[in-house]
């Protein structure tokens, strides 16, 4: 899941909580990108704004604080509420660009590995030191291994861990 800040991917991620899915990171994360492209867990926690915590109500409870600040995020201990979902290492399969938007349903829809790079590529280098065009080049082997979507995220959250696992069942 890749993208700037309120598209949805703390929503995403942690949905899949609330299914078989595995749990890697909310917000950073290790990969690898050859031979084959493999993910990292760094981090056993995640991040709710109030927008969030709206739509996984099943998380509430196991919140730091029972409601966050307007501007401020909650943070959720995965590892200690969730250590059977924490995934330390994992075959990156695919690449997600979440976005919010005003429907009831959640969907996929195939984009180019150029696409993903431009979303991937600026909050990566901005934020990880000593970034150079290496770190671009890796980036770009990235984008281009592995499939990207757009995945709009609609009201029924629910739904979102079921289209994630059918989407890496099928690539």
């Amino acid at each position: 899941l890749i993208g700037k800040g309120g598209s949805g991917k703390s929503t995403s991620s942690l949905s899949c909580l609330n299914s078989t899915l595995g749990y890697a990171a909310d917000d950073y994360c290790v990969v690898r990108p050859d031979p084959n492209p493999t993910v990292y867990s760094i981090y056993g926690t995640g991040k709710l704004d109030r927008g969030s915590l709206d739509r996984l109500p099943f998380l509430k409870s196991r919140i730091n604080e029972s409601e966050p600040d307007e501007d401020e995020k909650s943070l959720l201990y995965v590892s200690v509420h969730f250590p059977d979902r924490v995934i330390l290492e994992f075959p990156l399969r695919a690449i997600l660009i979440p976005q919010i938007v005003e429907s009831e349903t959640v969907s996929l829809q195939p984009v180019k590995a150029s696409e993903a790079l431009r979303t991937l590529g600026p909050n990566t280098l901005f934020q990880l030191p000593g970034s150079n065009a290496t770190t671009f080049n890796r980036l770009a082997v990235i984008a281009r291994s592995v499939p990207s979507y757009r995945l709009q995220i609609g009201r029924d959250t629910e739904a979102l861990p079921g289209l994630i696992d059918n989407l890496l069942n099928n690539v």
